[in-house]
């Protein structure tokens, strides 16, 4: 019995509910924005709070996370770069290995837009398979701003207030 006991502790049970991984290819949706995953890159770890998402994905070429949030700060001026503008996206260099999204965006609610939109810093992306220029920008070029639909997402992250909160009766 003693044995048992001590093989359950040193070697716990998978859990039966545990989320299946997230596997490229496939697009991804979340709250302010999609990305696209290719072959051979999976979600790893996901998580966040109210206002914020984060995913770590790997890749053959490294690993690399993305984070979106309603509250984004803006990083010191002297500390980003433009490298790019989009239709959709003004890209700033923060770092060695990140870079930072900010667009016109309206506030989402449900997956629908509400409200005005406004300027505003809404994601991030960084890591080490960033560090060379052409992976970075294959990544870079595959996340892109806007309230995404749900019909083409192989998964869709959720966060905000609105699922934090009970529903209104």
């Amino acid at each position: 019995m003693i044995v048992a006991l001590l093989a359950l502790l040193l070697f716990p049970q998978a859990d039966q509910d545990a989320p299946k991984p997230v596997i490229g290819p496939g697009l991804l949706c979340l709250k302010h924005s999609s990305f696209a995953l290719l072959a051979g890159e999976r979600v790893i770890r996901s998580g966040g709070g109210v206002e914020t998402l984060h995913l770590e994905l790997e890749s053959p070429q490294g690993r690399y996370w993305i984070h979106e949030s309603d509250i984004l700060a803006a990083p010191k001026s002297f500390a980003r770069r433009l490298v790019e503008t989009r239709r959709d996206a003004r890209l700033y260099a923060v770092g060695s290995d990140g870079y930072m999204f900010r667009g016109r965006l309206p506030e989402s609610l449900h997956g629908e837009a509400d409200g005005k939109p406004r300027d505003r810093f809404i994601a991030s992306i960084g890591g080490d398979a960033l560090r060379r220029e052409r992976q970075a920008r294959s990544v870079l070029s595959r996340l892109k701003l806007g309230i995404p639909t749900t019909e083409n997402c192989i998964m869709r992250y959720q966060y905000g207030w609105e699922y934090a909160l009970p529903a209104e009766t």
